[in-house]
């Protein structure tokens, strides 16, 4: 069964507690990207990250159910369409 509850709480996430511990989600995925850029040498925008970041989610969720996993997953997701328009 689908839970119909799993966007607006990642949504609610992303403006709540992870902007109060992470900051503002712009100014965190692009020093991310400017890492990534510099130790990968190769071009990582934000919204590159933010998608990678999804696949590092998506990974952990793999070996045990956390809703957190699939919370974040989207709201990422959601950051990475912010960012890429």
């Amino acid at each position: 069964m689908l839970d119909h509850k799993l966007t607006s709480d990642a949504i609610a996430a992303i403006h709540g507690p992870r902007a109060e511990t992470h900051g503002d989600f712009g100014d965190t995925l692009t020093r991310i990207a400017q890492m990534w850029t510099a130790y990968l040498k190769t071009d990582i925008t934000p919204g590159d990250a933010a998608k990678m970041l999804v696949l590092m989610k998506l990974a952990r969720s793999r070996n045990r159910y956390d809703r957190d996993h699939y919370l974040d997953s989207i709201g990422y997701i959601l950051i990475a369409e912010a960012l890429d328009r």
